[in-house]
């Protein structure tokens, strides 16, 4: 697949109409980036297309080498990259579900920011940091397990099999 120039420079977390400092051009490949755009922002490739005003096709011609973005489309693409770069900063883990939650007065969602016009970084800053909120507090809430051992209860005869459950999905993952 081709290889295009990127600006990689990406707003600010605390103040997104600070450019940070550093701007640094970086080679990257047109799938690359759908694909860090996808894992960063949990977005779905029927989605994506959504927010680049394409079809489902398109991108996967795209991931398949077998086509490149048009001009707007490539721009539109580096500003979704700031945005999963962004929420790399603020997060290790992707954003999840929470793409989809509407948080803001308006009741729009992350995802039906993205999908507006043009992206208003200072809007999407915010509603990324309400979702890191928010899963801050519900990684701190205790599970059951956890408040029955603090009431003493025995759970001697229980399995606790919090390990065998992926964080990023919430699905049991069987071992042996």
């Amino acid at each position: 697949a081709d290889r295009v120039w990127y600006e990689t420079a990406s707003f600010s977390p605390t103040n997104p109409s600070r450019k940070l400092p550093e701007k640094k051009m970086e080679l990257l490949d047109v799938a690359s980036v759908v694909a860090e755009v996808r894992s960063s922002l949990s977005l779905q490739v029927k989605e994506l297309a959504e927010i680049l005003g394409i079809q489902r096709p398109t991108v996967y011609s795209w991931l398949e080498g077998a086509q490149e973005p048009q001009d707007h489309n490539r721009r539109r693409l580096i500003e979704l990259l700031k945005v999963a770069r962004a929420w790399s900063q603020t997060s290790d883990q992707p954003i999840g579900k929470a793409v989809r939650t509407r948080l803001n007065d308006d009741g729009q969602s992350l995802l039906d920011q993205l999908r507006s016009e043009s992206i208003n970084l200072e809007q999407i800053e915010g509603h990324m940091h309400a979702i890191a909120e928010l899963s801050a507090a519900v990684s701190k809430k205790k599970s059951v397990m956890d408040l029955a051992k603090e009431s003493g209860f025995d759970l001697s005869g229980i399995r606790d099999q919090r390990e065998n459950v992926d964080v990023a999905t919430g699905k049991r993952m069987y071992g042996d």
